[in-house]
């Protein structure tokens, strides 16, 4: 059977977020510390990767393929959109990028890009993708959805705390001219 185009556009988005993260891996600035093994996060996104838009095997592409295609198309637009964020971001943070709440050398504000309203468009970014992702997926993700967004919240906080303590002259005055996740609203 052949899967509805909207879910090949989901699949093909979520394989070039894990082909860019993989290639762009090489070459990051070293890290001071970092809160959980980057193999443990890797291994954990995957495995949510996978169950997520592997239809069929994990007992759920009945229901991907009876969500009808005004939903499928919205879920794709927010999957390839939160990736084209987050691998804009990812871009624009260039060495500078690590695993969530971990603390590289030589610190320094990224301003760039979306950089210049989001403070943590790559949060925002994936957690977009994986709403689009669930909405496929189904109401049983959703539980997913809620625990991946209060690990970017605290992630995000974790990471400001630390930014604050290393460049206190700087990065306050950044954080008040631009927002957390959504520009002009959080």
């Amino acid at each position: 059977m052949r899967l509805p185009l909207y879910l090949d556009v989901v699949i093909a988005s979520w394989a070039v977020f894990v082909i860019v993260w993989a290639v762009m891996a090489a070459g990051m600035k070293k890290t001071r510390k970092g809160s959980l093994g980057p193999w443990f996060m890797r291994v954990l996104v995957a495995a949510v990767v996978i169950v997520i838009v592997e239809p069929g095997r994990f007992g759920h592409g009945v229901r991907l393929a009876r969500s009808g295609p005004a939903r499928g198309w919205i879920a794709a637009a927010l999957v390839a959109g939160g990736i084209g964020l987050a691998i804009w971001a990812r871009t624009i943070m260039g060495r500078n990028w690590g695993m969530p709440m971990s603390v590289k050398q030589d610190t320094e504000i990224v301003s760039a890009g979306p950089y210049a309203r989001i403070r943590h468009p790559i949060y925002t970014g994936m957690f977009v993708a994986l709403v689009g992702s669930c909405l496929l997926a189904g109401s049983a993700w959703f539980a997913v959805c809620v625990a991946v967004a209060a690990y970017f919240f605290i992630s995000a906080r974790t990471e400001e705390r630390h930014l604050l303590r290393e460049l206190p002259d700087t990065y306050g005055p950044y954080m008040a001219r631009t927002k957390m996740f959504v520009p002009f609203v959080v």
